[in-house]
């Protein structure tokens, strides 16, 4: 009778641990899709219509990124490190996509409107690739287009001619409506970057 009695313990331990792992499933199962829908809702909210000047001086909206792809990039052309190197990064990867690169919108949108002009802007874009789009304007709508994207920056420095600019300094991939899709490190996963932007050319 004690050793039936152990066998019932026992059985009703495993039933009992059995049941906290499935619960723990479920409750980890339910986290997640709640976490999920939350960073799709955020997803979905960013971006939007905006009223900038392109590095030729032509006012542009979110039209000039409608039927392709795109990489946005926000920084400014004083950046002495982080910026010229994404732009050097993203210059090799459209190059290393051959033909279909050229199906591929590439963005560097100024967070320094005060300095970017669009010709500074037109030289120093040129240095990188002659098709890549440069954008600025007013402060307002500067920081209109960055909040949109909820891209962080600010002024470091008090001196006029030379304060720098703290960042978001990660890469934005748009799909062909400009929704977002998701950050991307062309830098460390090149391979993965390339396979996600050939599912949406």
């Amino acid at each position: 009778m004690k050793e039936t009695a152990n066998v019932k313990l026992t059985a009703n331990r495993l039933v009992f641990l059995l049941s906290l792992l499935i619960l723990a499933g479920g409750l980890a199962a339910l986290s997640w899709t709640l976490t999920s829908g939350r960073n799709q809702q955020q997803a979905a909210n960013l971006g939007g219509p905006f009223s900038l000047i392109d590095q030729n001086g032509r006012a542009v909206d979110q039209t000039i990124l409608a039927g392709k792809p795109t990489l946005l990039f926000f920084g400014y052309t004083h950046c002495p490190d982080i910026c010229p190197t994404r732009l050097y990064e993203m210059a090799q990867f459209v190059a290393r996509m051959g033909p279909q690169g050229k199906r591929l919108n590439v963005v560097f949108a100024s967070v320094d409107p005060e300095r970017d002009t669009p010709h500074l802007l037109k030289g120093y874009l040129s240095g990188f690739s002659d098709d890549f789009i440069g954008l600025t304007g007013s402060s307002q709508a500067v920081a209109a287009f960055a909040r949109s994207w909820r891209a962080f920056y600010r002024k470091v420095g008090d001196t006029p001619d030379s304060y720098s600019m703290d960042h978001t300094a990660a890469i934005y991939v748009l799909d062909k409506k400009s929704a977002f899709v998701a950050l991307i490190d062309i830098e460390k996963a090149p391979d993965k970057a390339m396979a996600l932007l050939l599912t949406l050319l």
